[in-house]
């Protein structure tokens, strides 16, 4: 029987055929899925996995939409979407410390306001970043001082096999956007990351710092998240900028006037006018400093042409 008849009996309406993938995603642009599930358990995603492993098709992940571009030809095989794995839990370490439990698809702003609610601080430094736990333990997200490897517990992925492990937080190497957990296949499910007990006043402070540290990055547009990761001693939006970058623009694609490491969709831009606006952005960089800007948005089912001319 073909992978994808054994998945659509496994899991009926979750699992669709050639769904639009734009709409998942923060820049609002991309083809079709050719097949797409939206598993809501962990046994569910050990099944897929396990199936994956006996018939070899293409798999993508999917949690937030930011920080990836889907091409225009959508992708082919089955994106996996992991919003379904939702579910929160607080519970008390003691020394007043609270480890919270959480799937990999909830959402950074939702975790956010419940730990406030809570008056449990420590991650303030991940506010305003978009996106869910999963796609932020994978590229280690945070700020300029601080990423969330840092208060991770530990890591339950399933494996390219279908199996289920945990990593112990210390055991997982993590780096400026790097996790040691994308070294291969594998699905991140759930996580424990370790807050203290505050107050809201406190919380509440950290979080305006944090807020106007990114005050100059674009709201209520639709971007991506930073295009290019900061090379070291740099800041790629300052490169960017001195380079002249904002403001160009290939059809609906265009270089944010607020922060130049930002692209905005201002319509209806397609993925090839934000790769070929991203290629263009890299080379004015590379002509006027001679830094190759890496990207650090992820472009699926797809490589940057521009990393194979390095």
């Amino acid at each position: 029987m073909q992978w994808s008849s054994v998945l659509e009996r496994e899991f009926g309406a979750v699992f669709r055929r050639n769904e639009g993938l734009g709409a998942y995603t923060t820049w609002k642009v991309g083809g079709a899925a050719e097949f797409f599930c939206c598993p809501r358990e962990e046994k569910s995603l050990a099944l897929i996995l396990k199936i994956r492993s006996e018939h070899e098709f293409p798999l993508w992940i999917l949690g937030g939409g930011s920080n990836v571009l889907i091409p225009d030809k959508g992708l082919e095989g089955l994106v996996l979407y992991t919003r379904g794995l939702d579910s929160v839990l607080f519970q008390e370490k003691g020394n007043g410390y609270v480890e919270c439990v959480l799937g990999a698809g909830v959402l950074l702003s939702r975790w956010l306001s419940e730990s406030y609610r809570k008056e449990l601080g420590g991650g303030e430094f991940l506010t305003g970043i978009p996106g869910t736990i999963g796609g932020a333990l994978m590229g280690n997200a945070g700020s300029r001082e601080r990423y969330i490897g840092e208060l991770v517990q530990w890591v339950e992925t399933i494996e390219s096999n279908g199996e289920r492990i945990r990593y112990e937080g210390k055991e997982i190497a993590w780096a400026y956007r790097f996790c040691g957990l994308s070294d291969s296949l594998r699905v991140i499910s759930r996580c424990g990351i370790l807050l203290r007990k505050s107050d809201q006043e406190t919380i509440r402070r950290n979080v305006l710092h944090y807020a106007n540290a990114r005050r100059g990055q674009p709201r209520n547009v639709r971007t991506a998240g930073c295009v290019f990761k900061n090379p070291p001693g740099e800041f790629a939006g300052e490169l960017l900028d001195r380079a002249g970058c904002k403001g160009m623009r290939c059809g609906d694609a265009v270089v944010s006037l607020h922060h130049a490491n930002f692209i905005e969709n201002r319509g209806n831009a397609r993925a090839a006018d934000i790769v070929t606006l991203v290629e263009e952005c890299r080379h004015h960089v590379y002509q006027v400093y001679g830094i190759l800007l890496e990207p650090e948005v992820r472009l699926l089912g797809d490589e940057w042409g521009f990393l194979a001319k390095d």
